[in-house]
């Protein structure tokens, strides 16, 4: 067996331990799945090792492998759960094969930076490798019910109230989008499978909570979501919305061509500051 196969043996005896191994979303299972995902990433973008690099790989599958431990599934802000983390991986590092103060300080700071909402860049390999590979757990495994249902019971817990499948729905998509790899095969793989997973949480809610199909007094035909965000859910079109905006855009610059025409006659300039500031409010009102 290598050193490698050793640590990971005593990681998942450790983690047959975790308080938090069977709780919805931050689990057991998520931390295995992530240090593999991790271990494809460093084998792909640092398959080379450099001079003092030598413990890196090994700090990562430490860090990966306990990143989450003892998570309080939302109960607790997620600084408190990394401090918790931290904690126990001093614990394990303590009492293996490396206790260096170098490769404890790699691998605390490396779960500090999967911190969420994020609070710092990752600021080397192995930071860079965890961050990614955190990030693609949900798009690799690829179970929308995984976000929808477990991370969402969990989201639920840290905010106290309620969240809807859409709701959840909608934050994923906003997620995705500011999402950042560090890593050139961590960029692959979310090129491949960010855009798929998403479409697949779309299509499982859709499947859960069909849209309400509607018909606006022009006859146009939308799709009418459950939990509506306007006033008392009041059904609003969307083809109408933008009919409407294109009027206000139209009459926009029919003020922008008056301007242009008075400034050409040679008109007052305070008057043409008035209807310059006026043409500005509605543009800015219509796309409020």
């Amino acid at each position: 067996m290598t050193i490698i196969d050793i640590i990971r043996s005593e990681l998942l005896t450790v983690l047959e331990n975790n308080p938090s191994k069977n709780i919805a979303y931050h689990n057991n299972f998520h931390m295995i799945k992530v240090a593999e995902i991790a271990a494809e990433l460093w084998k792909n973008d640092y398959s080379y090792l450099e001079i003092g690099d030598a413990w890196g790989e090994i700090a990562l599958l430490i860090s990966a492998m306990l990143h989450d431990w003892g998570h309080s599934g939302g109960h607790e802000t997620d600084d408190v759960n990394i401090r918790v983390a931290c904690t126990e991986a001093e614990i394990f590092i303590s009492g293996s094969l490396v206790s260096w103060p170098e490769v404890r300080t790699i691998i605390t700071e490396a779960i500090q930076c999967t911190q969420f909402p994020f609070v710092r860049p990752p600021k080397n390999k192995v930071e860079r490798v965890l961050r990614d590979a955190d990030l693609l757990y949900t798009a690799i495994y690829g179970d929308p019910a995984v976000v929808i249902e477990h991370l969402r019971s969990e989201v639920e817990v840290s905010q106290g109230r309620s969240i809807t499948r859409r709701e959840m729905l909608r934050g994923q998509e906003d997620f995705l989008k500011s999402a950042v790899m560090f890593t050139p095969h961590g960029e692959k793989l979310w090129t491949e499978h960010a855009y798929l997973f998403f479409q697949s949480m779309c299509d499982y809610v859709n499947r859960l909570e069909p849209p309400v199909i509607d018909t606006c007094n022009l006859g146009h035909k939308f799709a009418k979501l459950h939990d509506h965000p306007l006033k008392d859910g009041a059904p609003r079109c969307p083809h109408c919305m933008a009919m409407g905006l294109d009027s206000i855009r139209s009459q926009k610059e029919m003020q922008l061509k008056s301007i242009l025409s008075f400034i050409d006659e040679g008109c007052d300039e305070l008057l043409i500051r008035r209807i310059w500031e006026r043409a500005m409010r509605v543009g800015h009102n219509a796309e409020r």
